[in-house]
């Protein structure tokens, strides 16, 4: 469930910054097709109780998808003179961008291997995702630390 409310909020605030309207429906869209995907992940590929490693596989790459959306929303709407260092929202998804999309091809790879019953995955250090998790929170606290408000 926490994967459900992961996505939601990611939602949320990618369509909160993102402001061409087509890519504020693609995130609604992906996010439909998410629920519907979690839905039958859960209960008939990996039902069996086991962690919901394609769900989780999709959920990192929409957030690289949102992350690109932005990145792309950045290129029309950005003015010349707006700095990027210190709005909070493009630190903050560079962080959501590189987290899932390493940590996405990470375990999916690893998901790949134990499928296949390669012993290779016993020489993934688990410390990896928490060194990317580090690596997202300081995203986010460089964001919060460089955000200056506009004056009005």
């Amino acid at each position: 469930l926490f994967m459900l409310f992961d996505m939601s909020f990611f939602t949320y605030l990618f369509y909160h910054i993102l402001e061409k309207t087509t890519f504020k429906k693609s995130v609604i869209y992906l996010l439909i097709a998410f629920y519907i995907f979690y839905v039958l992940d859960r209960f008939f590929l990996q039902n069996n109780g086991e962690y919901l490693s394609y769900a989780r596989s999709l959920m990192g790459l929409n957030l690289v998808i949102f992350s690109l959306l932005y990145f792309f929303n950045l290129f029309d709407f950005t003015k010349p003179e707006e700095n990027l260092t210190r709005k909070a929202d493009f630190w903050i998804v560079i962080g959501i961008f590189f987290f899932y999309l390493t940590s996405t091809i990470l375990l999916s790879a690893i998901n790949y291997m134990v499928s296949l019953g390669k012993e290779l995955w016993k020489f993934y250090n688990p410390e990896t995702m928490k060194y990317l998790a580090m690596a997202l929170y300081s995203f986010y606290i460089v964001g919060f630390l460089c955000h200056k408000t506009e004056k009005k």
